[in-house]
């Protein structure tokens, strides 16, 4: 008995089994009828066998065994019996041992993945640092003797350099920078900016935070003074104008954004004396005796305040009537 090819592939494949019946037959020498001598032939030949499988691996179809692909590591083998003309006679078929591959194909970008930092940006303004991450699929293969068994996807995320545009919004960009100036507004501010890589597109919204203001008032006399006095102040009544330092100093995030001029007005504590912007009209003192008073200038919004204390001097005479 015999079988081909044997070992069958590791891949797999067909063995065809085959059967040669071993015969002999005696062989006698006559001399005149009368043997003389007896010998035995032999020979071998080639017999239609009935096939059976005994055990182990494989499958048999008539006189063909086959294999499939051995996914192990191990030789696999089956036992298959002949039987012809009274006897049986049985031939192991086997297959090699499997060889496991991993194959991998290309990776391939399914989406994009972008983030700003920081974000937000202070409201006094800076820079936010644009980054881009792809996230990519491939397939793996499973083979065993170069037959694909198995598939399954891997995914990985890495860092990409992506091309950069704005889309809409606040901010300006330069390569993967996104700059802030000072917000000198009490809103939020935003701008839109896209990645492009491996033929796919990711926006990313860059903030920054709302802007705060703050004033530093001035309210001062010319002099830097917060009080001053008018004295000797004719009887017969006078007008004085002063010079007023009324500003503010206007910050936005603790930056200084400008200086305002402020508002004023003045206020007088007395009947006899108005006031009008700076300018401070005493009237006609008809007493026999000195008199004061005082103006108080207040400022808008801030409420500091600054004195001209007034002394009008009397009348030297006073008319009875």
């Amino acid at each position: 008995m015999s079988a081909s090819p044997n070992p069958v592939a590791a891949s797999g494949g067909n063995s065809a089994l085959s059967c040669k019946a071993n015969q002999t037959r005696p062989k006698y020498t006559k001399w005149n009828g009368v043997v003389t001598k007896t010998d035995t032939e032999s020979q071998s030949v080639a017999v239609t066998a009935t096939w059976s499988k005994v055990s182990g691996t494989g499958s048999l179809s008539g006189s063909t065994v086959s294999f499939d692909n051995n996914t192990t590591t191990s030789v696999r083998s089956g036992v298959y019996r002949a039987s012809s003309g009274g006897k049986t006679a049985d031939v192991t078929v086997s297959q090699s041992a499997g060889s496991m591959t991993t194959d991998y194909g290309n990776w391939t970008t399914s989406s994009l993945t972008v983030s700003a930092s920081p974000n937000p940006v202070a409201a006094s303004g800076g820079n936010s640092a644009l980054s881009c991450k792809a996230n990519q699929t491939r397939s793996k293969y499973t083979k065993w003797n170069g037959i694909t068994t198995n598939t399954t996807t891997e995914s990985q995320t890495i860092a990409v350099s992506a091309s950069w545009s704005k889309v809409s919004g606040s901010g300006s960009l330069s390569g993967s920078t996104v700059t802030f100036g000072n917000n000198t507004t009490a809103s939020a501010l935003s701008g839109v900016y896209r990645a492009s890589s491996g033929g796919k597109t990711a926006d990313v919204t860059v903030r920054q935070s709302a802007g705060s203001v703050s004033y530093a008032y001035t309210f001062t006399f010319s002099d830097g003074s917060t009080s001053t006095s008018w004295s000797s102040i004719a009887a017969g009544g006078d007008s004085k104008s002063y010079s007023i330092v009324s500003t503010r100093v206007v910050k936005w995030n603790g930056v200084q954004t400008g200086t305002e001029n402020v508002s004023y007005s003045g206020s007088s504590n007395v009947s006899w004396a108005s006031v009008s912007g700076s300018k401070i009209t005493v009237g006609d003192n008809p007493n026999a005796s000195a008199r004061s008073g005082v103006v108080t200038f207040t400022q808008a919004s801030s409420g500091k305040t600054i004195k001209v204390t007034l002394l009008q001097l009397k009348k030297n005479s006073v008319d009875i009537n």
